[in-house]
């Protein structure tokens, strides 16, 4: 009696695919052997069939997600974008040079080349 219970489980349990939510019909579309459970398989699909419209949301909103996450690098060279690296350097390296007194360089600021 035991193995036939089994093989009664094992074969012929019909699932209602209708409660599942999209997150288990997924897992459920991962995990299920297509070969031995032919009918629970085309059962799973027409319920995906079914919410077509769901799917497609939930598509269209991670897409969405996915476009605002997005960081746009703007990499362009215009004349505003020179100007303002100049005038930085202008206004941060002239006090950085002119708090440079000559007499007291040791050489250790010095850059060697090695050959």
């Amino acid at each position: 009696m035991p193995k036939l219970f089994s093989f009664i489980r094992k074969y012929c349990i019909k699932v209602d695919y209708s409660k599942y939510s999209l997150d288990e019909l997924l897992e459920a579309k991962k995990s299920i052997d297509k070969v031995k459970y032919v009918e629970n398989f085309n059962a799973l699909m027409i319920e995906f069939s079914r919410r077509e419209t769901e799917i497609n949301a939930r598509k269209s909103e991670a897409k969405s997600a996915i476009t605002a996450k997005q960081v746009v690098l703007k990499t362009t060279c215009t004349a505003e974008r020179i100007l303002g690296l100049f005038l930085f350097g202008l206004i941060f390296g002239f006090p950085v040079g002119f708090s440079i007194v000559p007499d007291t360089l040791d050489g250790s600021d010095v850059f060697f080349l090695c050959y």
